[in-house]
């Protein structure tokens, strides 16, 4: 069985799992499952792909904005967004009666030296268990709470479109920036034309404000807004709906369908925790042909010292830089 390095702490630390385990946004890590299995713990997943092959496991996997669970203890993997990690302690001291045990688990660049003072204000007895691998596991026991509603834990941002609306959306925690537009996505907004009909996808969507707004401002496109994350899915649809809209909204990774479209809009994910990692945008640019109409186009907002315009040419039969602006550039790529 091959463990990442931040699950190898289990296996120092085996007490640690049990049958009546609730387990929280856990890694993609198929050593992990093995691991649990035996125990049939319930897992609570965020990413798609892990909730599919947690499912495959025969694991009870939920996927998306939790709902009520009962269990003895709880196993965080602690998110890159504090935010988020916070909510998700709101919500699981929500679920129970008395002080319960919680154990998190992060890699120490990514908040596992201090992950007492992360959550000091949600419970006493804070123990850091173990060290091993460059990961701290910390203990500690989280006090209940009575009010939690995740509708409470919502941010909004507003979007001023070129026709003179002013839209509002709403993020749960841990959406990419959360409760403010991004300077990139803006510049795309302002900057992307597309025909008045047509199938248009929303590649990454996020809240799904590129989408949203594309079939706010040409109701006769036909928009599809993807995304892998299951707070990202929930945040596209409350806004779907909140704006009248019906656009179908799916958990996918990345180009994974079969359908095919005239414009496909990305402002593509380049970072996986700290590291920077450009295989979203590569695939995309590589693959996108595959699942364009004829004469289709891909837009793209990305950093602009990244060196997209290069991969591009390669795939592409012409790259346009439509704007550049605020350290950010919008790429038009035809096929």
């Amino acid at each position: 069985m091959t463990l990442l390095p931040i699950n190898q702490l289990l296996l120092r630390n085996p007490e640690v799992i049990n049958d009546q385990l609730l387990i929280v946004n856990p890694p993609s890590d198929q050593g992990l499952l093995q691991l649990v299995k035996p125990h049939n713990c319930q897992l609570i997943n965020f990413d798609a792909r892990i909730h599919q092959a947690s499912e495959k496991h025969g694991l009870r996997s939920e996927f998306g904005v939790p709902t009520q669970h009962a269990f003895s203890a709880a196993l965080i993997y602690w998110p890159k967004s504090k935010a988020f990690g916070h909510s998700l302690l709101r919500w699981l001291a929500s679920q129970i009666q008395q002080p319960t045990t919680v154990y998190l688990l992060a890699a120490n660049d990514a908040g596992g030296r201090s992950l007492n003072n992360a959550v000091k204000d949600f419970g006493d007895d804070i123990v850091k268990v173990d060290v091993a691998r460059k990961c701290s596991l910390w203990s500690f026991k989280l006090t209940p709470i009575d009010d939690f509603i995740w509708e409470k834990e919502l941010s909004t941002f507003t979007y001023d479109n070129l026709e003179g609306d002013t839209l509002e959306f709403a993020t749960y925690p841990g959406v990419f920036n959360t409760g403010k537009l991004d300077i990139g996505t803006k510049l795309l907004l302002d900057n992307l034309s597309l025909n008045k009909r047509g199938r248009v996808l929303d590649l990454a969507c996020g809240s799904g404000i590129i989408g949203l707004t594309c079939k706010l401002r040409q109701p006769e496109l036909y928009v599809e807004m993807v995304d892998i994350d299951g707070m990202a899915l929930a945040s596209a649809e409350l806004n779907n709906k909140a704006l009248g809209l019906d656009c179908p909204i799916f958990a996918s990774d990345g180009l994974s369908n079969t359908k095919k479209f005239n414009t496909i809009i990305c402002n593509p994910p380049f970072h996986q925790g700290k590291d920077t990692d450009y295989n979203f945008a590569q695939q995309l640019i590589r693959t996108a042909k595959q699942h364009l109409l004829p004469r289709g186009e891909v837009w793209i907002v990305a950093n602009r010292q990244l060196a997209y315009e290069q991969w591009a040419e390669k795939s592409c039969h012409s790259v346009e830089t439509v704007v550049q602006g605020n350290g950010f550039k919008v790429l038009r790529l035809k096929y």
